[in-house]
């Protein structure tokens, strides 16, 4: 990208991320929309398939601090690449469990957790997608990265039960 022009390079960036978040997003809710099909070819009951659904909320949550570990030591972009690696692989072991195996729920735990703990660790809306942009872009554009952090800040108060800051 370093023969192209700094405008086209940010929109690429921008665009990816973009990509990126709606994958993580279709990845934390594409299981349940499949979920009454998953709980009759495994014969799973609700219990048993709310704890599938919950295996990646988990592993997202308890791997949040190591993957911004993991972005301090080794950058932004080498942990997004390898969050992205990591949950394509754990993604497509999800569809690839053997309606035939008798110990169903604890693989698709363990691999839902895993997924989980792949998406912390590139954390996918944040922090990792802004220290990738604060390397990526030159200062001025980089002012600009605060309203999108005020904003990420007044989302996350919307979604208070009754909570108006608009």
């Amino acid at each position: 990208m370093t023969g192209a022009k700094p405008g086209y390079f940010r929109w690429f960036l921008i665009f990816w991320l973009f990509i990126l978040s709606a994958v993580a997003f279709l990845d934390r809710v594409n299981i349940s929309i499949a979920g009454a099909s998953i709980a009759s070819a495994y014969h799973l009951t609700n219990i048993q398939l709310g704890t599938v659904f919950s295996a990646l909320l988990w592993g997202y949550a308890l791997f949040q601090t190591l993957g911004g570990r993991l972005a301090d030591r080794f950058g932004p972009r080498r942990v997004l690449t390898m969050g992205v690696i990591w949950w394509g692989v754990f993604t497509a072991m999800t569809a690839a469990v053997p309606a035939s195996i008798s110990r169903a729920l604890i693989l698709f735990v363990a691999i839902r957790f895993l997924l989980g703990a792949g998406e912390a660790s590139s954390g996918q809306y944040q922090p990792r997608p802004h220290s990738f942009c604060r390397d990526s872009l030159s200062t001025r554009r980089r002012r600009s990265g605060g309203l999108s952090c005020l904003q990420s800040i007044r989302r996350s108060l919307d979604s208070l039960p009754g909570a108006r800051y608009r």
